[in-house]
């Protein structure tokens, strides 16, 4: 299937706001004026929602008509093209941020405590089952993995009733349904000191999101021609509008900050990026930010290591006194640093192993890179 690159794009926004987000409390000591963008910068808990959605709808366009009906091969088959496309890029990070935590145990006051890399963590991280009661993630942007794992191996039965809805207001209606019963559960158990770590959220945040998507996918599908025009794009407007001013009129924790009222737009924001032809598609599909949008799961895997270290380095060295210059400059060198690092495990890690596993039977094209 060809690439709609609109959402490919969307993906490389995405990534860059959890980069940005998560670089913005370390940053806010050295540059004091950004404390004025703690709702923007927060907000990016969305983004994995976000992207739970995407992952939805991705699969259902790509296999959704290949598996109406149920086959063990084609399940088997779905799976290990799921497993070629996470696992490798995951193990390897996980790896990495083992290896940060045993060197900087080193340190006095090591940013991550040792209790995070004993063995039965590993092993727990390893396969995927940190999410579970008590589990402790060891490289935090993984701790919203399980949930995407357990949808994966669920869809080869969700796509069986996911496609037999017949007509697109069916489905668009029960993808909204589906997302305000979400956004509803969400904001009647969350709290400010209930945080991502908890693997109560994270499981309720895939529950809604990832089906969402699919639903989303089998309307926008029906819609044939109509699923690509103009319109889409004043959707996609609508929907970012709509996330803007949730995020805006919150109130968000010191820490964490997740907008249930911002939730459903999400929808509107990927179901209207896909159908984009206009000025959505136009801002989405340049060839930078399309390749951000490739690389956008190694940079998510990895850049936490890069911001710890960044941490570590204003902190030891005393940057916040230093000159406006060598500030901004140790900031964008961390931003280079986590483009470069993500990068590098795309193309040299995930497309490979991808290719490699995925032999001797080739895979649909996966547009979205998802």
């Amino acid at each position: 299937m060809r690439e709609i690159r609109p959402l490919t794009g969307l993906r490389g926004v995405l990534a860059a706001w959890v980069v940005l987000g998560h670089l913005w409390a370390p940053a806010v000591p050295q540059f004091p004026r950004l404390v004025e963008l703690a709702r923007p910068a927060l907000g990016g808990s969305l983004v994995v929602d976000t992207f739970f959605v995407l992952s939805g709808f991705i699969i259902t366009v790509v296999h959704g008509e290949r598996m109406a009906s149920f086959s063990w091969a084609r399940a088997r088959d779905f799976w290990r093209h799921r497993f070629a496309r996470i696992y490798p890029v995951y193990a390897l990070s996980l790896a990495l941020f083992i290896a940060f935590v045993a060197v900087t145990q080193r340190l006095s006051d090591p940013p991550v405590p040792s209790a995070v890399i004993e063995p039965g963590s590993v092993i727990r991280n390893a396969l995927f089952l940190h999410s579970l009661p008590d589990g402790m993630v060891i490289n935090p942007p993984a701790w919203s993995l399980p949930g995407e794992v357990v949808a994966y191996a669920l869809f080869p039965v969700l796509v069986l009733a996911v496609v037999r809805i017949p007509r697109a207001w069916i489905a668009f209606a029960l993808a909204a349904l589906l997302a305000i019963a979400g956004a509803s559960l969400i904001a009647a158990t969350y709290t400010d000191d209930f945080g991502y770590s908890l693997y109560e959220l994270s499981w309720m945040r895939a529950g809604w999101a990832f089906p969402a998507g699919c639903l989303l996918a089998r309307g926008w599908t029906l819609m044939g021609p109509r699923g690509r025009s103009p319109v889409w794009d004043v959707i996609a407007g609508l929907g970012a509008a709509g996330v803007v001013v949730a995020l805006l009129a919150g109130d968000p924790s010191p820490t964490f900050y997740l907008p249930p009222a911002g939730l459903p737009f999400l929808c509107l924001v990927v179901v209207g990026c896909a159908g984009a032809t206009g000025w959505v598609a136009r801002a989405l599909s340049g060839r930078l930010v399309v390749w951000g949008g490739r690389i956008s799961y190694s940079i998510y895997l990895t850049h936490y290591v890069v911001v710890l270290t960044y941490v570590e380095v204003v902190r030891r060295q005393d940057l916040a006194t230093a000159s406006v210059a060598v500030r901004a400059v140790g900031l964008a060198l961390t931003v280079t640093a986590v483009v470069a690092l993500g990068a590098a495990f795309y193309h040299l890690v995930e497309e490979p192993a991808r290719r490699a596993i995925s032999r001797p039977r080739r895979a649909p094209a996966v547009s979205c890179h998802v």
